[in-house]
C-alpha cells in the first residue's frame, strides 16, 4: 500500500519469483529452460499455458469488477471530497477527521 521498492532477492524470499539471477546469466538461463520445455509434448505444453492462462484470466477479471466497484463507492466519500477540496485550493489534504 506504501509502493515501497521490492528488490530481487526479496521477492525471491516471499515467493513472489522462482530465482534471482545476475544479468549475465539471464539468456543463458532463459535459452536452457526454453530448451527443456522444447523436449516436452507441445500439446500438453499449450494445454497447461492455456490453463494457467485461462484461469489467470478470470482472477484478474473478478479483480477489475470489485476495483470498479470499491472505487466507485471511495469516489463518494468523505476523504475523496477533501483531497479533491485540498488539490483545488493548493494545500495538503488533512485526513485526520476520518
Amino acid at each position: 500500500m506504501l509502493a515501497a521498492p521490492l528488490t530481487a532477492q526479496r521477492a525471491y524470499e516471499i515467493g513472489l519469483v522462482n530465482g534471482v539471477l545476475v544479468r549475465e546469466e539471464l539468456l543463458a538461463t532463459a535459452a536452457a529452460i526454453a530448451k527443456q520445455l522444447t523436449e516436452k509434448p507441445a500439446g500438453a505444453v499449450l494445454a497447461c499455458k492455456e490453463l494457467m492462462k485461462r484461469a489467470l484470466r478470470s482472477e484478474v477479471e473478478r479483480a477489475l469488477k470489485e476495483e470498479v466497484e470499491v472505487i466507485s463507492e471511495r469516489l463518494e466519500s468523505s476523504e475523496t471530497k477533501e483531497a479533491l477540496s485540498a488539490f483545488l485550493e493548493k494545500r495538503t489534504p488533512d485526513f485526520s477527521r476520518f
